[in-house]
């Protein structure tokens, strides 16, 4: 009860009023379905004893309704309407089977979606502590299985239950006692037989839910690192990770669905002895009478023939249901939190003004968890369309500096005021508006050069004089005239198909797109060669005086024509700040990351 109220808290009220008219639809099929086969007794009687429009209240009822010319003429009518009625329940239960799959397909798509949703409107911090891979097995993977092997097994379960419970009451209407001991018997048997194979079920299940997700992981990790993997040799490694969580998965999986099957040969055993048992029963008690006895019979006959398929559905429907149902467990918590967001992020187009600069004050943050300030106390100012540069050691938070500045991070305390707004919750999407940012890795879908530029717009939506405007200022134009399809050249997975510095002129082509007034570079050169770094500072540099620029770098000569250079030690602190020149003449460690130092050339 308790995973059906869980269950039941995961839809939102139209998924309700849905299910209810799905289930609905179920019993209503499920009744026409017994009622098609309960009209074959009076059916056969007609044939068997002609007498029985007389002596049945039921079929004299009908006869003076019909008020047929003849008897033969009532027979036909009465088939005709048998027939009508097959039909109906034939149509109706192929609706209703139809039903059924589409709310479970509805079910899946919209859970899939909300929880997409959902992980892409948590924040920064978020993303950080949860493994891709993971994320994308919960949407595609668990809530496939939660959908088809537990919404839909449940629906089956209960279209198979009714039908099983309407035959109980034809059955009782026709003899109660012997209705009583039959269903006894199978619904005994039945039990004794889902004890045996329930524990099995829900262990397998459980290694099924952690082995699709270490699939994932591994399939994820092989094909990401694929260049580190070949020069390391290690494709071994990635190999038999997979190779061995799919085995677990496969494994368990059929066994699963071996343990679902197997007791349908015990079930039909069961249900067809007890059945003819039934049966002999009744021509032992009656057999005096056959022609009354016969119609009886074959309405059993006709019941087993269907009850059997109804109650090995339901075995096999509990049994998947134990098998999957620890994914429930799993996607719950975020569905349910899912549901209940109703601040989801909207797109606000919106644009924060900026005309005169950007004040960081005393801003300091420390990662979750842990109590080490990676910012402490930072304050800074940024001009308009000025260029600063962020230097230091690994570990003196240029990076985060970067992302608390993004809004990707929020800090503990301090704040980022501009042009004398103060930047918040509220309105970080309007700054956001207005900042590019160029990372050391850029990345590039399996796309055209046009669409990874315009990244996230339609194709119909492009601005094409803009495309062309900032090749240009990317010094792109060059390399996409040389291409035969020009800026429609697919660039491959993550742009594989383009060298560094190709990526990165992208990357910043992106930024300009977008018509951002602060560009922020994150070592967006620090992976490429003299040459090609070279080519690239000069398209950054040839931007300044108009944009705003923060630089990230390591090597000092990218960041000579800063107009201010900021240097961060270790705890996340400013240390010195000011031109090349300056920092050149009075600061050795500047001097040690330039390669030189002025005391030994003295």
């Amino acid at each position: 009860m308790k995973k059906i109220q869980l269950i039941w808290q995961l839809l939102t009220p139209k998924q309700k009023k849905d299910y209810i008219l799905t289930q609905g639809l179920i019993i209503i099929s499920s009744f026409f379905e017994v009622a098609g086969v309960s009209t074959l007794v009076p059916f056969i009687g007609l044939f068997t004893n002609p007498d029985i429009v007389h002596t049945n209240k039921y079929m004299k009822l009908c006869y003076n309704i019909v008020q047929p010319e003849s008897y033969n003429e009532f027979i036909t009518i009465f088939g005709m309407a048998v027939i009508a009625l097959m039909i109906s329940s034939s149509l109706i239960l192929s609706f209703s089977k139809y039903q059924m799959v589409w709310f479970g397909s509805k079910l899946r798509h919209d859970f899939s979606s909300r929880l997409k949703d959902y992980y892409m409107d948590q924040n920064y911090l978020f993303h950080v502590n949860n493994n891709s891979a993971e994320l994308i097995n919960t949407i595609i993977v668990d809530i496939d299985r939660f959908s088809k092997e537990v919404i839909y097994r449940f629906l089956r379960g209960i279209a198979r239950a009714l039908l099983a419970l309407f035959f109980l009451i034809g059955f009782i209407l026709i003899s109660p006692l012997m209705a009583l001991g039959f269903f006894s018997l199978i619904g005994g048997g039945y039990f004794l037989i889902y004890r045996m194979f329930k524990s099995p079920l829900s262990k397998g299940g459980k290694i099924v839910t952690e082995q699709s997700r270490m699939r994932m992981k591994f399939l994820n990790e092989g094909f990401g690192g694929i260049k580190d993997l070949k020069i390391l040799g290690k494709e071994e490694f990635f190999k038999k990770n997979f190779r061995n969580a799919s085995w677990q998965f496969n494994r368990n999986w059929s066994r699963n669905d071996v343990i679902s099957y197997l007791p349908k040969f015990l079930l039909e055993a069961f249900v067809i002895s007890s059945l003819v048992g039934l049966m002999l029963v009744m021509v032992k008690v009656n057999e005096n009478n056959l022609t009354v006895v016969l119609p009886i019979l074959s309405f059993y006959a006709i019941a087993g023939y269907k009850l059997l398929p109804a109650v090995n559905a339901i075995y096999e429907s509990i049994s998947i249901i134990k098998a999957n149902i620890s994914v429930l467990y799993k996607i719950a918590p975020d569905l349910i939190k899912a549901k209940n967001k109703t601040d989801l992020k909207k797109t606000d187009t919106e644009i924060l003004p900026f005309e005169r600069e950007i004040n960081i004050q005393n801003l300091s943050f420390a990662y979750p968890g842990t109590s080490k300030k990676v910012i402490n106390s930072i304050s800074l100012k940024i001009p308009k369309n000025n260029t600063i540069a962020l230097i230091g050691s690994s570990g003196s938070g240029k990076t985060t500096l970067v992302d608390i500045i993004l809004g990707l991070l929020e800090p503990q305390s301090g704040k980022i005021i501009v042009d004398g707004t103060t930047i918040h919750k509220e309105n970080i999407r309007s700054w956001q508006n207005i900042l590019g940012y160029v990372p050391q890795s850029i990345y590039l879908s399996d796309a055209t050069i046009a669409q990874n530029i315009a990244f996230g717009t339609d194709h119909q939506d492009i601005n094409w004089s803009q495309i062309d405007k900032v090749l240009k200022l990317a010094d792109l134009d060059g390399f996409v005239h040389s291409l035969a399809k020009g800026i429609h050249t697919t660039v491959g997975e993550r742009g594989i198909q383009l060298s560094g510095g190709q990526r990165q002129r992208i990357g910043i082509a992106r930024a300009l797109y977008h018509d951002a007034s602060v560009l922020i570079f994150d070592e967006a050169t620090s992976a490429l060669d003299g040459i090609t770094e070279n080519r690239i500072m000069k398209s950054i540099n040839s931007l300044a005086r108009q944009k705003t620029i923060i630089i990230i770098a390591h090597r000092l000569t990218t960041v000579k024509e800063a107009d201010c250079i900021y240097l961060l030690g270790e705890g996340g602190r400013i240390l010195d700040q000011g031109k090349y020149g300056e920092l050149m003449a009075r600061n050795r460690e500047f001097q040690k990351m330039s390669g030189q130092d002025t005391e030994e050339k003295v």
